[in-house]
């Protein structure tokens, strides 16, 4: 898998960092095995971290690595959920209720 390596990329500090690996979009599709459309999609977004050099889109390496583990965890805490779900239904127990945040509302009339 080839990446590109961009010597005038910049961090957060604005620091150039020679030794950055950056990913195209095609590389993250095919790591990811998805269309690089929805990859695009995704970048345009902002659920897929990636930075825009001129009108190309790239990837850091490391923040996909971080994307893929974030997925990874969020994928067994709702499988662990379902697997609790399904314990409480074997066992006759009723369904654990959603929980929602509170909203503080205004009351009606003048305020």
């Amino acid at each position: 898998m080839n990446c590109y390596n961009a010597a005038t990329h910049r961090d957060e500090r604005g620091t150039v960092s020679p030794d950055e690996r950056l990913l195209t979009p095609n590389e993250v599709a095919e790591r990811l095995a998805l269309s690089p459309v929805t990859i695009g999609h995704m970048l345009r977004a902002g659920t897929l971290p990636g930075q825009k050099l001129g009108h190309l889109w790239r990837i850091r390496a490391a923040d996909l690595d971080t994307y893929i583990v974030a997925g990874a965890e969020a994928a067994a805490k709702r499988r662990d959920a379902r697997a609790a779900a399904a314990k409480r239904k074997a066992a006759g127990l009723p369904p654990k209720p959603h929980t929602k945040p509170s909203v503080a509302r205004k009351p009606k009339g003048k305020a």
